[in-house]
């Protein structure tokens, strides 16, 4: 959720398939030549390829550009204020934003039904968005409480990661009955998020559609 720049996202978000693709796709590209020019296009390749495994529809093509170029240029200039300001809470705020902002809001053109629909979105952003309530998403009372404890643990957890990397680490050379319980806890969780609701319909899960 916090994450310190482009590439800390990818190594969190989707982790089988960007293993698979930077060990069977980008490593071979990669070796091929040196230089940073050479790098970058091998990112870019990756993720058009990104693009396309996800669906043949040429917004997702799109998206993974968009994830290509978003490293390729911006993650340098993050990195160096990294460096820098090594330690400093406001250059890790300011990264994590620019991440959190550019990363979410490509997400328009992962879901868009196609390019002109993506375009229509991000021009409406921009617009007043007029009179709203949570209630408007579809989700109860209830639903809408148990969402912002689940935001508000995920902040937490992030946080505690931040200050403290190696708690991992830490928790899994301690007690057994502490990683059980944690496990069991992880495990209801997965469950109860993969079919909570009455109108839950499977056929609406996101990769059915590609």
């Amino acid at each position: 959720m916090f994450p310190l720049g482009f590439a800390d996202f990818w190594r969190r978000w989707h982790i089988t398939l960007t293993r698979w693709f930077r060990d069977y796709l980008y490593a071979p590209i990669r070796k091929k030549r040196a230089g940073k020019w050479w790098k970058g296009v091998s990112v870019m390749v990756v993720f058009f390829a990104t693009g396309l495994w996800h669906g043949a529809p040429w917004n997702l093509v799109v998206w993974g550009l968009v994830c290509g170029l978003s490293l390729v240029f911006l993650e340098p200039l993050l990195g160096k204020l990294l460096v820098r300001f090594k330690g400093q809470m406001w250059v890790n705020t300011v990264v994590i934003c620019v991440t959190v902002l550019c990363m979410y809001s490509s997400l328009i053109w992962f879901r868009s039904p196609d390019i002109s629909t993506a375009i229509e979105l991000f021009g409406a952003m921009g617009k007043g968005w007029g009179a709203w309530s949570p209630l408007d998403w579809g989700l109860t009372q209830g639903e809408y409480r148990l969402a912002w404890m689940g935001l508000f643990l995920s902040i937490a957890v992030d946080i505690a990661l931040l200050r403290k990397p190696d708690l991992p680490e830490r928790f899994m050379s301690g007690n057994g009955m502490k990683r059980w319980a944690l496990s069991w806890l992880l495990v209801m969780g997965i469950i109860l998020a993969g079919s909570y609701g009455i109108n839950i319909n499977d056929e609406e899960f996101i990769y059915f559609q590609f």
